[in-house]
């Protein structure tokens, strides 16, 4: 709403009056149109690249949060959560270009980042069995660090290339003296490339191992 003030050329209007708004600058009087919003605001092609490669990210470790949110251990005062710090990891480290789109370098995920690291299991390998089984393995630590304990978790996650989906998640009930895990898998993941990662978390959540890449199988009939 405009009012008046004094005595002046425009009648000492201040503020808006339909499309234009009156105002001073250094003491003279000024007539201004209305900003007005752009509507056809379009990205430039390199915020379209950023947001290609975010979105790229996002729609993979959100299928990851419950296993990102063990393994991505952060300070007690830390103003960043774990999955976002995971997010940013990737977004620096994970991507790679092919045919000009963004694409997850699977060996280069990560799903733990820890503050105090425990020990990766030993010798750590993935079979595919008939009956759509997929088989984790390991050995004892012939060399076991004093924080390495029988009762340590092991975190499992597989990811199936073709389904775009997260096969199979396993973060209860497996521990470090069981050196062995098996899973079945859908029959719609038959002859399909599936993904597998293991960390191993202790039992207070405090020490976490790095992530381990299993590599990859096809899930058998």
């Amino acid at each position: 709403m405009a009012r008046q003030k004094g005595s002046s050329i425009l009648g000492n209007l201040r503020g808006r009056v339909g499309t234009v708004v009156f105002t001073d600058y250094n003491g003279t009087p000024v007539v201004k149109s209305l900003p007005t919003r752009k509507e056809d605001w379009e990205p430039t092609a390199r915020q379209l690249k950023v947001y290609a490669r975010f979105r790229v990210v996002m729609d993979f470790l959100q299928l990851f949060k419950p296993v990102i949110d063990i393994g991505f251990v952060q300070p007690r005062k830390s103003k960043m959560s774990g999955f976002n710090k995971a997010v940013s990891y990737h977004l620096l480290n994970v991507l790679n270009n092919k045919q000009g789109q963004p694409k997850i370098d699977f060996e280069k995920v990560i799903f733990s980042k820890p503050l105090k690291t425990t020990q990766q299991c030993w010798n750590a390998k993935m079979i595919a069995e008939e009956g759509r089984k997929i088989t984790v393995s390991w050995q004892p630590n012939p060399y076991p660090d004093k924080g390495t304990e029988p009762d340590d978790h092991i975190i499992l996650a597989f990811y199936c290339k073709e389904n775009n989906i997260m096969s199979r998640c396993v973060t209860e009930g497996v521990f470090r003296t069981n050196l062995t895990h098996s899973s079945r898998f859908s029959e719609s993941t038959i002859g399909h490339e599936i993904v597998g990662y293991m960390f191993v978390v202790s039992p207070d959540g405090k020490l976490v191992s790095e992530t381990e890449y299993l590599g990859t199988v096809i899930v058998l009939p």
